[in-house]
């Protein structure tokens, strides 16, 4: 093993090691900046991976961090009306590329409240409609008209309890969604 490579060894793999609590810090920053609670970043960030790792991943992987600031905006819009939401409420967000639509729709299907809790479930779906590249007379062009249509969705479910004086508790991601 020649010298160089005997001192870059060690420096990479300090680079991989600090690689996991940055994420953990990118989470926590996310959090703070967008005024969401942490588990819920994390679980943004963590479905919008999994999309983009899945076999019906969409095509253009760059678009990855706009998609899950695409998500993060819609969940901040939605957990804002909360206490209004009704089963078959809609949020939706999208985003239009040149040769793409990027589309978060987050609809509530259940809305439950108990003496001891108030409990929203909403299904995240994130979906993408990419024209595909193709030879055409021998030019190159994306086929707008036979678009690459992908999706995958999760559940979330929010909760908020009683206070002692009358008032709730924030909306917070609920334990068996985490």
């Amino acid at each position: 093993m020649s010298s160089r490579l005997k001192a870059a060894v060690p420096v990479f793999v300090l680079a991989c090691l600090a690689a996991g609590p940055a994420l953990a810090s990118d989470a926590a920053d996310i959090a703070r900046v967008d005024g969401l609670p942490q588990a819920v970043v994390d679980d943004v960030l963590t479905n919008v991976d999994g999309y983009f790792q899945s076999a019906n991943a969409p095509s253009n992987h760059l678009m990855i961090g706009m998609l899950k600031d695409l998500t993060l905006k819609a969940i901040k819009s939605n957990m804002s009306n909360l206490s209004d939401s009704t089963p078959g409420t809609n949020v939706n967000s999208s985003d239009e590329e040149k040769n793409a639509t990027y589309t978060v729709t987050i609809r509530t299907t259940r809305h439950d409240t108990s003496e001891t809790s108030e409990c929203v479930a909403n299904k995240m779906t994130l979906s993408t409609s990419e024209s595909v590249p193709a030879v055409k007379d021998g030019q190159f062009i994306f086929d707008q008209e036979h678009p690459r249509v992908t999706t995958w969705d999760w559940m979330e479910t929010f909760c908020r309890r009683p206070t002692g004086n009358g008032d709730f508790t924030g909306w917070q991601l609920s334990p068996s969604a985490q």
